[in-house]
């Protein structure tokens, strides 16, 4: 894809929520994102009711951070960036939100109960002038 920030209506600036999928090819809420908004920060949370080992074995959590240092080294070959935070979604998106101005957040549904859970504490702590938008996942 085209780098971030190039696209997009108006001024609106949005914050793209990479969840599970951490492709830059075949991602809608990326693609909508980029329709949509002027700028995109994008943003991975390491949160830490997943990966303190109750829900998640080493393995997995070294296989994301691998995976989320590959997504960084992606973007910054596109003249961006990722955001990379350890706190809860539902802390750390409406900060991210209130410091860069962002009207919307953009992810992918997940079907998982806790994921779901999640989603709907993101959606209730947005400020008031920001959406989130989740689209279906991956194919």
């Amino acid at each position: 894809p085209r780098g971030f920030g190039d696209g997009g209506a108006g001024g609106h600036k949005g914050v793209l929520w990479f969840r599970n999928d951490l492709r830059l090819h075949d991602h809608r809420a990326l693609d909508e994102a980029m329709k949509k908004c002027a700028s995109i920060l994008a943003v991975f949370c390491f949160d830490p009711r997943e990966y303190n080992g109750q829900w998640t074995g080493p393995y997995k959590c070294r296989f994301a951070q691998e995976a989320v240092r590959a997504l960084r080294k992606k973007l910054r070959r596109l003249n961006s960036d990722l955001v990379i935070r350890l706190g809860k979604p539902e802390d750390v998106l409406p900060q991210l939100c209130q410091q860069a101005n962002a009207t919307a957040v953009f992810c992918h549904s997940e079907a998982a109960r806790r994921d779901r859970e999640v989603e709907a504490a993101v959606r209730k702590r947005l400020p008031e002038r920001c959406v989130l938008k989740a689209y279906g996942g991956a194919a």
